[in-house]
């Protein structure tokens, strides 16, 4: 009979190489202070001076830094042997890995060390398939693959030579707000930028704002637009910049620049949220919209179309840069927008379950615990 692991007082290694802020860096910083709440010793292995590392630190959360800031196409000679040298350590009990180079990477060094149970989380944009015999090898040394979703779990079953049974969704993990008072009619539009990818949209956002506004006056002239820039942006010298070029946009009072970190809770107060991370698959803030109850317009992306598939009258996609999509898109949301409000509304406990934090965690510890009580039984053999 297997015996039961417990999770308490397991060393947790967990390695993002990436400097920017988007929702795996943030699953980085939530599945560590879950670990610390039950008893184990999550340590992050990233780059000095990036977000992830200042909000580990303002977590108590240790960290080990990459010395290579950039990790070049062999992946980091460098990053290679400091990794190794942890792992050679002995001092881990489970390696957790949060981008592709660093999968693999960590694939490949406990290829010789097989007791170690090795996890990675998917939620990034891959452009090429990794089906030849390489990838197939270093990949077998993956315990399991998680995803945030079933849509990414089948781009996942496509586009790596994995079994099935190793790829598992774990859903958004991601809490409810507190839902505002339900409006009959579209009054703000809000949008969050996280990165200079996204700050470069902006101006699209902003053009489109305007064009929809001035094609519907005498409908929509009270319209707002809310615009919550991430730490990563916020002060930045690029975004200074961008308010110097765009300053006259604001003389009108209907466009408003908050805070991300200060000003969260006035999501809850959104009528409709407006997606700028082309980058990702799926994005944590889309997830706690729909889960408010909040329509999207997503960026599209086939994993999002899927999800529209499977959830429809829950938002719209625009093409990116598209103005005239996306202000046509915007239009049948404002004006289906109790249609919209009704298909949340009824799906919003399914959504909730599977993208609740209660499922995400219990999830997260069972696949730990299962790894590692297997690869024990089979180092003992």
């Amino acid at each position: 009979m297997r015996e039961k692991i417990i999770l308490q007082d397991f060393t947790v290694l967990l390695v993002c190489t990436s400097q920017k802020w988007s929702t795996v860096e943030r699953r980085v910083l939530f599945d560590s202070t879950f670990l610390r709440n039950i008893g184990c010793n999550p340590i992050i292995f990233c780059q000095k001076g990036s977000q992830l590392d200042k909000a580990a630190e303002s977590e108590d959360i240790p960290r080990f830094y990459i010395k290579k800031k950039k990790l070049d196409f062999y992946l980091g000679i460098q990053f290679l042997f400091e990794l190794r040298s942890l792992i050679q350590e002995k001092r881990f009990d489970i390696v957790h890995c949060y981008t592709l180079s660093s999968a693999w990477v960590t694939s490949f060094i406990l290829q010789w060390d097989q007791k170690i149970p090795f996890f990675f989380t998917l939620n990034q944009n891959v452009n090429s398939f990794y089906q030849n015999l390489f990838a197939k090898w270093l990949l077998r040394r993956v315990d399991y693959i998680f995803t945030l979703s079933d849509e990414i779990k089948e781009f996942v079953e496509e586009t790596f030579p994995v079994h099935s049974r190793k790829i598992v969704t774990l859903g958004g993990g991601l809490e409810v707000l507190k839902k505002a008072a339900r409006k009959e009619e579209v009054q703000t539009l809000g949008c969050i930028i996280n990165d200079l990818n996204e700050l470069k949209r902006l101006r699209y956002v902003i053009r489109t704002f305007r064009v929809l506004k001035k094609s519907h006056a005498d409908t929509l002239g009270a319209l707002e637009l809310n615009i919550f820039l991430g730490p990563r942006i916020y002060q930045k010298d690029r975004f200074k910049k961008f308010l110097t070029e765009f300053d006259y946009e604001f003389y009108e009072g209907d466009i408003f620049l908050l805070s991300l970190e200060e000003k969260s809770y006035l999501l809850k107060n959104l009528d409709v949220f407006w997606g700028t991370a082309f980058d990702e698959p799926l994005n944590d803030y889309e997830i706690v919209c729909i889960m408010n109850e909040i329509p999207v317009l997503f960026p599209r992306t086939s994993m999002r179309q899927n999800l529209l598939f499977r959830l429809p009258w829950v938002g719209e996609s625009y093409y990116q840069g598209d103005i005239r999509e996306a202000k046509t898109k915007l239009e049948k949301i404002i004006n289906n927008y109790n249609v919209y409000r009704s298909s949340l509304a009824d799906s919003s406990e399914k959504i909730q379950q599977y993208h609740g934090l209660d499922y995400y965690a219990e999830q997260l510890q069972r696949f730990y615990e299962k790894a590692f009580s297997k690869r024990r039984i089979a180092a003992d053999k």
